[in-house]
């Protein structure tokens, strides 16, 4: 258990995302033919957190962000290469 009261840090009862990128590029590229965006290759590291801050609800917010962000990446071994892990206190 945390020593703060919920009160002191509302931040804390939101999704927890750590999206670290290492880029060759830093902007995204319009797809011209199908008009949206996606990344550029990039090496992401997607961080989810699992404490028990976070409630069922948030968790799933969070898989629906991965699953959003992950469309939009061409992930293989010449594009975009991906890693996940889990925070959690055990």
């Amino acid at each position: 258990l945390s020593p703060y009261a919920s009160s002191d840090l509302p931040w804390m009862h939101l999704p927890f995302f750590i999206l670290l990128t290492a880029s060759l590029t830093s902007t995204a590229v319009v797809q011209r033919e199908e008009s949206r965006c996606s990344w550029p290759n990039t090496d992401t590291l997607f961080i989810i957190d699992s404490t028990l801050g976070i409630s069922s609800y948030d968790h799933v917010l969070e898989i629906q962000f991965l699953e959003q962000i992950l469309g939009l990446m061409r992930i293989s071994r010449n594009e975009s290469r991906i890693a996940l892990a889990q925070f959690t206190p055990q």
